[in-house]
């Protein structure tokens, strides 16, 4: 018996470091290089860094041409491809959601190393491709900019599309559906207060200044996501190599 409780001990601990993991909301991006002629090409090196932390992830496409980087932090990034003989493929302002995946393909051209093809991805279409979800995103920028009167980010919820109601309650539908069926999650966890059916909430009050995303899915909502008919995803600010705050005053 002792040893059945030491086994089991030991999986729990294997297993608990994976279920953490799943929860965080990390992204990933992948996909394909390829030249002029459209033939895969093994062996490119592939960085995704973000430019807010500088922190860099690297791959090397395989034999098939593929790449795929996981496990990144909601963000944005720049994304290069690099292979000696071919000028290097830089893609930036790449927009990397929460459990987002996104599809990138680089195509590489011959020249100098030192030449370089370079461009600016659009954001809104990358998100709308990185997931199958049907929903809406709010980045960083805009939680900051909309306005909002009280300090609870859940009120950006009445400002997207799909979402029908004056507030927060039973009332306030997600696409035809009530509130009592939506999840709240923060950082991949539910927060959802569901021990009376009052609609969206969560157990913390949640200021904008904290959100690094804001994110309302109306319908599907994957499995790894948790529960809920529709969802409600907060994603907090990491943080940066720059020096920042903020402060909030109330008057009433």
């Amino acid at each position: 018996m002792k040893k059945f409780f030491i086994a089991s001990a030991a999986l729990v601990c294997l297993l608990l470091p994976n279920i953490t993991f799943a929860q965080t909301g990390n992204a990933s991006v992948g996909g394909f290089v390829q030249d002029a002629s459209r033939a895969f090409i093994p062996g490119v090196t592939v960085t995704a860094t973000n430019t807010q932390t500088r922190v860099a992830a690297m791959v090397i496409t395989n034999e098939a041409g593929a790449y795929n980087i996981p496990s990144l932090l909601p963000g944005t990034y720049r994304l290069s491809a690099e292979l000696p003989g071919f000028r290097p493929h830089i893609i930036n302002d790449v927009q990397l959601g929460a459990n987002a995946s996104a599809r990138i393909n680089f195509t590489l051209e011959v020249g100098a190393v030192t030449e370089s093809v370079e461009v600016t991805a659009e954001r809104t279409a990358l998100l709308a491709e990185s997931s199958a979800t049907i929903g809406q995103v709010l980045p960083e920028q805009q939680v900051r900019d909309l306005p909002l009167v009280s300090t609870n980010v859940l009120d950006l919820m009445k400002t997207m599309p799909g979402v029908r109601g004056s507030g927060l309650g039973t009332s306030t539908t997600f696409a035809g559906i009530s509130t009592n069926y939506v999840n709240t999650v923060r950082d991949g966890i539910s927060v959802q207060e569901g021990r009376y059916e009052n609609g969206v909430g969560a157990t913390t009050l949640v200021n904008p200044d904290m959100v690094g995303e804001f994110r309302v899915i109306l319908t599907p909502v994957d499995a790894e996501l948790g529960r809920g008919n529709g969802q409600v995803q907060i994603i907090t600010r990491s943080g940066t190599n720059e020096f920042r705050g903020s402060g909030v005053l109330n008057i009433r």
